[in-house]
């Protein structure tokens, strides 16, 4: 009765726009995320998970990744009708997880919705890494051996010759922390909430109630989470070399203590490949 009185209360916006955003991070859950979100009856998600309005950019033709941009939103007043149907729901969202890594999206959020919540789940990105590559060569985007594919993208991280293209950014998605610091210079810590994937592998009931306290909705409703949305067909296991996963952990090991300070929790599971934790 308590949350009916809320209710009765609450008065709905004059014009619908967006109270939170899931801003990442790629392959990490989110499209099951969007999906228990949209169950709640005073949540409205946008019909189009990913518009992308704020991390849109020009493709070059013929790209292979293309194909992913199709439903991008490039105006402002695209942007707001995609959210008219929500009209008189106590919390709107959208699901775009370009977001979380691309450095000019928190300037252009903060430029249109200064009060906005920020929704992040985060990936081992060793994990987040092998999905993404599986992802592509379902797609037969990719061509290379994973093992390939990461060695192509560390030498681009050092400078040296590469045959990865930049679309190709397999690792580059997984540096989580200096993303996260990106917001937090213009938002709020109070306005983001970070959740790990694994916890919503482990306890997605608990997890969802405290996101739906976080935007605003009754946490005590409950979503059907008996199906994993936009989950890969197989679990292969990855080609991680220990040479490789080493060269790897360099370059992520001062990001994952940024993250571990956010989050206030020990991520040594994520200084190594899941498959490797056994």
């Amino acid at each position: 009765m308590e949350w009916a009185r809320f209710r009765r209360r609450h008065r709905s916006p004059a014009t619908a726009v967006p109270t939170f955003i899931v801003i990442g991070a790629n392959k990490g859950g989110t499209t099951s995320l969007w999906q228990y979100l949209d169950q709640h009856p005073d949540v409205f998600m946008s019909r189009n998970k990913e518009p992308m309005y704020f991390s849109n950019a020009p493709v070059p033709e013929g790209r292979p990744d293309e194909a992913f941009r199709s439903d991008v939103v490039k105006t402002w007043a695209e942007y707001m009708k995609l959210f008219e149907p929500g009209r008189g729901s106590l919390a709107i969202g959208e699901a775009s997880t370009g977001y979380l890594c691309n450095p000019s999206v928190p300037d252009r959020i903060h430029a249109q919705l200064p009060d906005v919540r920020l929704l992040a789940m985060l990936r081992n990105p060793f994990d987040r890494a092998f999905s993404a590559f599986q992802m592509y060569r379902r797609l037969g985007m990719e061509t290379m051996t994973f093992s390939q594919a990461i060695e192509s993208e560390l030498d681009r991280f050092d400078g040296r010759s590469s045959t990865s293209s930049d679309w190709q950014i397999y690792l580059h998605l997984g540096f989580y922390g200096r993303a996260l610091n990106r917001y937090l210079e213009r938002f709020r810590r109070d306005q983001l909430r970070i959740h790990l994937y694994e916890d919503f592998e482990s306890a997605p009931m608990e997890l969802m109630s405290d996101l739906y306290g976080f935007i605003g909705v009754d946490p005590t409703f409950r979503p059907n989470i008996e199906t994993r949305h936009n989950a890969a067909p197989t679990r292969e296991v990855p080609e991680w070399d220990p040479g490789l996963r080493d060269r790897v952990l360099d370059h992520l090991e001062p990001d994952i203590e940024i993250v571990e300070k956010l989050v206030g929790r020990d991520l040594a599971s994520w200084r190594r490949p899941t498959s490797l934790e056994v």
